[in-house]
């Protein structure tokens, strides 16, 4: 192998003799003292240039730290999320506040599409707010779904507006934000709304029933009252009589309708206690009929009970016996004479009773059966004979047993009769 020859032409090494022999022309006489003094001087001041330059490093160095510290605060830690996604909808960059909205790590976010978390019923929103961001330029405005894992979904509004990238392509920036609970409180708000107007129409309907069936009584006693006023001299005992027996049914519709709608305006307002005690169910059937024995005999209405004497129920007393009195009276007011009701019960099944009351009265009509246990805008029937009712009987049956837990329905076929069945929990 060939060496290299110290006087060798190699101008590399030529160039480095050269430079050493200038360096040495140059190099201060170590033999003088005051030339050593002078380097010393400047290799101090050196030193300390150098010492100083190292501070203002690493103070350069702390204060890129503080930045990039406040740049993760406020971008990372952001209370919206930020997200970069490209033209067509792919997420190039994000912060933590969108992957946990999107529920999420951050590190699987970039490079998926920004649709795959959008719930599919609303992703043409986004499809069609994302075009009229690149095409026109100006900002966007959009609340949508996403989906949030492990399941379900939440609200959330994207702001968005476009921007480039360091290669100069168009790029979205989008700002997200959950709005879900103001979602919610705008949905409950909506609810709360629909159900003032719901009770604002109840009420009309509620009206309405009560003008209608407190005129009628009322023009009972005011006819008769009258007629007695003018022609009492002149009638006869039996006039007068059948007179006075329609004074006392009016009087009594009128107690009934006034006893029910103090009992409905309880109920609305919630100041209806409700105190169950365990009792023979015979005992709530026989005190209900005391009050309606006379009316079935002027009927000539036959009424079999079909209850048993052991069978013990635990309910509220006064809201059982209003129940029953309405189902009954209802039965007596609709059925001709010499019909008949039944009263009977037995336990359908383990912890329920099963009570029904059957006429073979004149029915309903199949429009009126379906809300017959709502409040609605068509007046009380009038019985076999005219009877009139108060309009709010039923619904208070269906308040009192659903206040016990329990159900109440009705069957009726025209011309045939009618049957209404409680359920309720013993």
């Amino acid at each position: 192998m060939k060496k290299n020859n110290p006087g060798s032409s190699d101008p590399l090494r030529r160039k480095a003799e050269t430079r050493l022999k200038n360096a040495q022309k140059k190099a201060p006489d170590l033999s003088d003292p005051e030339e050593i003094m002078k380097l010393l001087q400047e290799l101090q001041v050196h030193q300390i240039e150098l010492e100083l330059q190292n501070d203002e490093l690493q103070q350069a160095l702390q204060a890129l730290e503080d930045s990039n510290i406040r740049y993760f605060e406020l971008y990372n830690l952001a209370p919206v999320g930020y997200c970069t996604l490209s033209e067509k909808g792919v997420i190039l960059e994000a912060n933590l506040t969108a992957a946990g909205i999107l529920g999420v790590t951050l590190k699987t976010l970039a490079g998926r599409s920004f649709t795959s978390f959008i719930l599919p019923e609303d992703q043409d929103i986004f499809y069609h707010h994302r075009k009229l961001l690149f095409e026109s330029g100006e900002p966007q405005l959009c609340e949508l779904r996403l989906l949030k894992k492990p399941s379900g979904y939440l609200w959330a509004r994207l702001e968005a507006g476009v921007a480039k990238d360091p290669s100069g392509l168009p790029v979205c920036r989008v700002v997200l934000s959950d709005i879900t609970r103001f979602k919610e409180a705008e949905e409950e708000i909506h609810q709360k709304n629909e159900q003032l107007q719901e009770i604002n129409r109840q009420k009309d309907k509620f009206f309405s029933i009560i003008s209608h069936d407190l005129r009628s009584p009322f023009n009972s006693l005011l006819g008769f009252t009258q007629l007695l006023a003018e022609e009492l001299q002149d009638m006869s005992q039996d006039e007068i009589q059948r007179i006075a027996n329609a004074l006392q049914r009016s009087a009594i519709n009128l107690y009934n309708l006034i006893g029910n709608l103090l009992e409905w305006s309880r109920m609305q307002r919630g100041v209806v206690e409700f105190n169950p005690e365990e009792i023979p169910l015979i005992d709530l059937v026989n005190h209900s009929l005391e009050t309606l024995t006379d009316l079935a005999k002027q009927k000539n209405l036959e009424i079999r009970v079909l209850v048993p004497g052991d069978l013990m129920v635990k309910v509220d007393v006064a809201m059982i016996e209003s129940t029953l009195r309405n189902l009954i009276s209802n039965a007596l007011k609709f059925s001709s004479r010499g019909g008949q009701i039944q009263i009977s019960a037995l336990m359908s099944q383990p912890g329920f009773i099963k009570l029904v009351v059957t006429d073979t009265g004149i029915g309903i009509r199949p429009e009126f059966l379906a809300n017959l246990f709502h409040l609605t805008e068509h007046p009380s029937s009038q019985g076999t004979e005219g009877e009139p009712g108060t309009g709010l009987g039923l619904l208070l049956c269906k308040e009192f047993v659903e206040k016990h837990g329990g159900t109440i329905r009705a069957e009726s076929e025209e011309g045939v009769g009618s049957t209404f069945t409680i359920t309720i929990p013993v």
